[in-house]
């Protein structure tokens, strides 16, 4: 692929930053999630683009070309974009308007920003409006008490995430379980511990969420959850 970087954001309101330079062809598998996100980038032939990325119900394949490079930040799992229709835009990547200049998200033209101003757009995105940071969210994400009935938590988180808090929480135990893995835990203990009710439950989830097994992930190579910490 080239050069991919990434680091986890200071702010409460960004998951995480990264950057990437393509050079060479390649297909890469981002394993589903429930982040969504902002990228900008230039094509091979140079030309621009920026582009609001939904979450995913499954793992996203991405076909990169040589010469292309991009930026970009992944919001954290209680932000998102006001008056979008969540269940349209799950799974997909959306194509903004944008001249390398400038881009329009929801009817707001702003400058495109380097890598280093990813932050501080996202800032001035929820100060507008634009972007809705929802801490009641955060706390139902959390596994923090809240005000509501169930079905009223799984609207509210629904309507935010795109998703519902139960697929939420898979989501993050198979996160949980992969840097587990990384750490060397068994893949048996890592399941037990990240929660899954045995190995065979593990592999089930990770097969749906990154297109592949623990096993193959732990034998080397690019793995669906390498693009976040």
């Amino acid at each position: 692929m080239g050069e991919y970087g990434y680091r986890e954001s200071v702010s409460p309101h960004v998951g995480v930053v990264w950057w990437a330079q393509v050079d060479q062809d390649a297909r890469y598998v981002d394993a589903a999630n429930e982040f969504w996100g902002l990228s900008f980038g230039t094509g091979a032939g140079g030309e621009a683009s920026a582009t609001l990325i939904g979450p995913s119900l499954e793992p996203r394949v991405l076909d990169l070309r040589v010469g292309e490079r991009g930026w970009g930040v992944e919001l954290a799992a209680h932000v998102f974009v006001r008056g979008t229709d969540k269940g349209v835009l799950v799974g997909q990547m959306q194509a903004l308007v944008s001249d390398g200049r400038w881009f329009e998200l929801a009817g707001v033209r702003l400058p495109v920003p380097d890598v280093n101003a990813l932050e501080g757009l996202v800032e001035v995105l929820v100060r507008q409006g634009v972007l809705v940071a929802d801490a009641d969210v955060a706390a139902a994400l959390a596994g923090q008490p809240v005000p509501w009935s169930e079905r009223s938590a799984h609207r509210r988180v629904s309507g935010a995430a795109g998703m519902g808090a139960k697929k939420v929480e898979q989501l993050q135990r198979a996160r949980a379980a992969y840097a587990l893995l990384q750490d060397g835990w068994p893949l048996a203990a890592a399941a037990i511990e990240a929660g899954f009710a045995d190995q065979a439950h593990m592999t089930r989830a990770f097969t749906a969420l990154a297109g592949t097994s623990p096993g193959r992930i732990l034998a080397g190579g690019p793995s669906p959850f390498d693009s976040r910490p």
